[in-house]
């Protein structure tokens, strides 16, 4: 039971007959039941949701996907994901709930009881201080294949108690707080020993100090050592077959390098949660593809538009008035599709409207609605005229679209986006595709131009956001398959936004203070004062500052 095994889930702990015990399935994501499984909601995102800052639809977000988990016959589900914002480039920035420990916190809390309310355990990722994807596994010259990965090496984050404390065990304590019955450990060393053998932060901080009474899983391929593992805190290694604990562990008992009290532990440790829910009775039986959808894009609808965030509005331009505006002119290949279907999981030159972020993270959508399609559909009812060029290099059509009959009297909906994923981090901080050229083009133009920013996170709006026929910003976020008849809502007033950003947007790049780590150390030196006490301390001017939202009400 210490060590998983291979089978049909991304995760499985064998079953025990002479205990009538089923074994274990272990799941991704943090938004949805992953895996490229069928029948799944492709949920707000974690980024998304924070936007909200409403607990209970974190509750209601968490009971929804954990609803669905419990139905696919699910045990763990592997989410939520509380790391920090603390790095504006970071791939899996969108899993998480931004830069604030507290809001995090929160965010966690409610997460892991709505998911645990189901009966599915929850898991908490990833422990501790995993803020970038660039070394996170560092292997040597002569590694060939996979079996090798114990052999790697990450990166180190190098942080002091205070801040460890004050913001990166935050969520994690308030997750524990809620019960949370599962801690998955990083990949990244903590101060120069590797998060899944660190006695520091998995006995002393985590078992001992937050009184942590389930269990401690690596994350796939995160455990360097079997019985130095077990005797630091980790309970089960993830996803096994490489030879360091489960029968592994009894040779070591035998050899007196480890107690059998420990193996105990251990067991009781992954145990507990399973009884604790109820799961050895009347539990599905495992189904990944069973349909387990039901209504669940009314609350995805719900999140989705309360996520959404109004940064500009010159003029009251929003929202519009459908016996007024009938002119619409529409740019921007996220508008519209992606060419690659639904798959955003690997493609760092992603187009088409973006619900989610890659990586394990990624849910395989059973549908998803692009903003375009709402729009035309809401043409549709209110007599609009709308054109839409979704080419966005094509700046021949782009640029013969002015010229258009009606351009004159229209409001021109530009779209752009920022996609990120595991796996690495982001390069910069600029829309995809050349986002800042088509805004600047079409605003060259049109006197009403409004950007809608479909960003995994920060993103520099500075190349157009002061251009004077840049009436309306709205922040898209990551709003998961219901996003087209979300920003069609908020566009024309059938939802009053109400979303704060959950991390500063800088002028300047530099300005955050913090960034991915080329080396081998990554060194937190910007202690506590991270994201808005960073700008707070240095007197930093932001162009809009954590927090920071707009309504309609006047």
């Amino acid at each position: 039971m210490t060590s998983g095994i291979h089978g049909p889930c991304i995760g499985n702990i064998l079953p025990i007959s002479r205990l009538n015990f089923n074994g274990l399935c272990f799941q991704d994501s943090p938004s949805g039941v992953g895996g490229g499984v069928l029948n799944s909601t492709v949920f707000a995102a974690g980024i998304h949701i924070a936007a909200t800052w409403d607990r209970d639809l974190f509750y209601r977000r968490g009971a929804a996907i954990g609803n669905e988990f419990r139905g696919k016959g699910v045990n763990f589900a592997l989410g939520p994901m509380m790391n920090i914002d603390r790095n504006a480039r970071y791939g899996r920035n969108w899993e998480g709930f931004g830069s604030d420990p507290y809001l995090a916190g929160e965010n966690s809390f409610y997460y892991v009881q709505g998911i645990q309310d189901q009966g599915v355990v929850a898991t908490a990722k990833h422990y501790i201080c995993n803020e970038q994807e660039t070394n996170r596994l560092i292997c040597p010259s002569n590694s060939q294949n996979q079996s090798d990965r114990w052999n790697c090496r990450a990166y180190s984050a190098n942080v002091d108690d205070k801040t460890m404390h004050e913001i990166y065990l935050w969520p994690f304590a308030s997750s524990v707080a809620a019960g949370v019955g599962s801690v998955m450990c990083s990949y990244n060393q903590v101060n120069d020993t590797p998060a899944c053998q660190n006695d520091k932060i998995l006995n002393k901080l985590l078992k001992e100090e937050l009184q942590f009474l389930g269990n401690v899983m690596s994350d796939w391929g995160a455990t360097k050592t079997g019985v130095q593992s077990a005797l630091a805190g980790l309970d089960v290694d993830m996803p096994g077959g490489d030879g360091l604990m489960g029968f592994n562990l009894v040779r070591a008992v035998k050899n007196r390098m480890i107690t059998e009290e420990r193996i105990d532990d251990m067991i009781i440790r992954l145990l507990t949660p399973y009884y604790l829910f109820g799961q050895d009775q009347e539990y599905p039986s495992l189904n990944l593809d069973r349909n387990v959808i039901e209504d669940h894009y009314k609350i995805n609808q719900e999140i989705a538009t309360a996520g959404i965030i109004l940064l500009k509005n010159t003029n009251n331009i929003l929202p519009f008035d459908v016996t007024k505006d009938k002119y619409y002119f529409i740019y921007g290949s996220v508008a519209d599709q992606s060419n690659k279907d639904f798959d955003s999981r690997v493609s760092a030159k992603h187009s088409g409207a973006l619900y989610q972020g890659g990586g394990s993270g990624f849910v395989q959508p059973t549908y998803a609605i692009d903003p375009l399609t709402s729009l035309l559909i809401k043409g549709q009812d209110f007599h609009f005229r709308i054109r839409y060029i979704t080419n966005q290099n094509d700046y021949v059509a782009i640029n013969n679209s002015f010229n258009g009959r009606g351009f004159a009297a229209a409001k021109c909906l530009v779209f752009i986006s920022a996609w990120s994923s595991e796996g690495y981090d982001r390069n910069d901080l600029h829309a995809l595709n050349n986002g800042d050229k088509l805004v600047q083009t079409v605003a060259s133009r049109c006197a009403n131009t409004i950007v809608i920013v479909n960003s995994a996170s920060q993103l520099n709006l500075e190349g157009w956001i002061d251009l004077p026929n840049v009436v309306g910003v709205i922040w898209s976020g990551m709003p998961g398959s219901e996003y087209g008849p979300a920003i069609v809502d908020v566009l024309f007033g059938n939802y009053n936004p109400g979303g704060k950003l959950v991390f500063t947007l800088a002028k300047k790049d530099s300005d955050y203070g913090t960034d991915i780590s080329p080396i081998y150390h990554s060194n937190y030196n910007e202690g506590v004062f991270l994201d808005y006490r960073h700008f707070d301390k240095y007197n930093i001017l932001p162009r809009y500052y954590f927090g920071y939202g707009l309504s309609y009400t006047k």
